[in-house]
């Protein structure tokens, strides 16, 4: 069968989804309406009606084996969406629902005097409503029902949460040991340019990169991506060792450093996309809490491992065992894109095309571009005092090199500490809280560590400093993969990887520059009057309507 479900109502009930062309919604039922929902469409009509669920019924959806039982029930939910959209008078995408204790769903608030019930059998389904409470002809405002739909029912599959996070953790503490290794076997076959040759050779291709790899997971889809460019991680780092092992050149480490750059870039915007598949609402902040918070760690680990492999080894060992690594990664991705399914066909223009996308979607959407901004600003007002600037102070005040140590160490225990707590309350704190208050208390710290006159002063300073960090960090990313368009997640969570790794060189050439005429303290502390523009562009991304499910489509069945 073409064209859409044939769904049929009560007499007198006309057709469901009305208020979506512009005619009166279905009226409340006197007692219980029955609707017949016919399953039995064709593939693009299913893929239509699919674009109408919310991620926690796409998701389940995706992990049905059976294709027939999947396209019955994607059918049958977007059905049901469209005749409860005509009673509600809203649209088929924005009908939300939780789902109790037993899996049977029910609406909440407003809504919650409404009741239905959807059964299935075969190419046929069965959508019983009642209302129990008849309305008193009372006038909603659109904005009083969109501010009910901002608090959505909350999802979140813990388990390949975790399997992701840790993959990922995992990933980046081998990047830091493959990062040592390369650097230090450099040193010995060519100095310092050999280090800096190594370092670009990486760094420029993975930045490249990142944007074609947006493009192309939302062209093929997270599980995609991800899955050959870590297949093809291992098979580059033991063809690596290989050739190491029996060689003293200098130009093969070039060569894995390129490897290494592209394939990176190309899988880093997949774990956004997927980390916005396996939770949704309240519960992505405390996932992005938990992600943040391991990311943080990894280094520790991954530096002193990279450095004992080296001393005790040599470059070949190091890179077997990040090729180890990388197949324990592959495992668990296996199991976290399990049931993610390639998106449909956009017919738009080429990949390379839509990789340079990126900017103009940030433009055309305000509050993603606003909160972009947000983050790229603080970015970038932080680089240069930590890495530049603090150094230089600790030496003039003559510290010693310890309160570098201190600083530094103290900043990342607040930054690990609010990111542990993020995972269990990020959820309880308002928004603006996460992503404005802590902004402001963020670049006014930086600010003011310019001018602590104490290392105790400084440190404890850069500890709030850290713990803001850590609470806004998670808030930022997590309002921008809500903002983001779901069938371009993928090049829009690259462009915000492009400015996590592009604000540090030019943070520290720019303020560097500032310093030579001003000094360093003034610099440092316009640095902080700089992050304010963070908090205001958060401000302004906030005052921009937040998205709802109708962001995600615009589909009439």
């Amino acid at each position: 069968m073409t064209g859409p479900p044939d769904i049929h109502g009560p007499p007198g009930t006309g057709p469901p989804g009305a208020q979506a062309r512009g005619r009166p919604r279905l009226e409340p039922p006197p007692g219980v309406d029955v609707w017949h929902l016919g399953l039995d469409v064709d593939g693009d009509t299913a893929e239509r009606m699919k674009k109408l669920l919310d991620r926690r019924e796409r998701l389940r959806a995706d992990r049905m084996r059976d294709a027939a039982a999947a396209r019955s029930y994607v059918v049958a939910h977007g059905a049901a969406r469209t005749v409860l959209g005509g009673y509600l008078g809203i649209a088929a995408y924005a009908v939300d629902w939780s789902v109790g204790r037993h899996g049977k769903p029910a609406f909440d608030g407003a809504w919650s005097t409404w009741q239905w019930s959807l059964s299935r059998s075969g190419r046929h389904a069965l959508l019983a409503v009642r209302l129990t409470e008849p309305r008193c002809g009372s006038v909603r405002s659109s904005t009083d029902r969109q501010a009910e739909l901002m608090h959505t029912s909350s999802f979140i599959d813990w388990r390949r949460v975790a399997v992701l996070v840790t993959g990922n953790a995992l990933s980046l503490a081998r990047d830091f040991v493959l990062l040592v290794a390369l650097g230090w076997t450099a040193v010995q076959r060519g100095g310092t340019a050999a280090v800096t040759t190594v370092v670009l050779a990486q760094t420029v291709p993975r930045a490249v990169m990142l944007t074609i790899g947006g493009a192309a997971v939302d062209d093929r889809g997270p599980r995609f991506v991800v899955l050959r460019s870590t297949a093809a991680r291992v098979v580059a780092l033991v063809a690596g060792a290989a050739v190491v092992m029996t060689t003293d050149s200098f130009w093969p480490l070039v060569v894995i450093a390129v490897l290494e750059g592209v394939l990176l870039g190309l899988s880093s915007p997949a774990t956004g996309a997927m980390m916005a598949m396996l939770a949704t609402g309240d519960q992505l902040v405390r996932a992005n809490s938990l992600y943040g918070t391991m990311l943080r760690a990894a280094p520790i680990v991954g530096a002193p491992v990279g450095a004992w492999l080296i001393a005790i080894g040599g470059l070949w060992q190091s890179m077997l065992v990040t090729a180890a690594v990388c197949v324990v990664l592959f495992a668990g991705l296996l199991y976290v894109t399990s049931g993610m399914t390639r998106p449909s066909p956009t017919g738009e223009e080429n990949l390379l095309r839509r990789s340079r996308a990126g900017f103009q979607l940030l433009a055309q959407d305000r509050r993603l571009g606003w909160l972009f901004v947000s983050a790229f600003c603080l970015d970038l007002a932080f680089a240069w005092p930590l890495e530049v600037a603090l150094p230089l102070r600790v030496a003039n005040q003559g510290w010693g090199v310890g309160a570098v140590g201190v600083v530094v160490a103290t900043f990342s225990t607040g930054a690990l500490a609010a990111g542990a707590l993020g995972v269990l309350l990020a959820h309880r704190i308002p928004l603006r809280v996460r992503l404005v208050a802590s902004g402001l208390v963020m670049a006014v710290g930086v600010g003011a560590m310019a001018v602590m006159p104490t290392t105790v002063a400084l440190a404890s300073v850069a500890f709030v400093v850290g713990a803001m960090c850590g609470l806004n960090g998670p808030a930022v990313i997590t309002a921008y993969q809500q903002a983001a368009p779901p069938a371009r997640i993928g090049i829009a969570m690259a462009m915000i990887a492009l400015s996590a790794v592009g604000t540090a060189p030019i943070s520290i050439a720019f303020f560097s520059a500032i310093s030579l005429l001003i000094g360093v303290p003034a610099t440092w502390v316009l640095c902080g009057v700089a992050a304010l523009a963070g908090p205001f562009a958060a401000v302004r991304a906030l005052r921009r309507p937040a998205p709802v499910e109708s962001r995600e489509v615009a589909v009439a069945v």
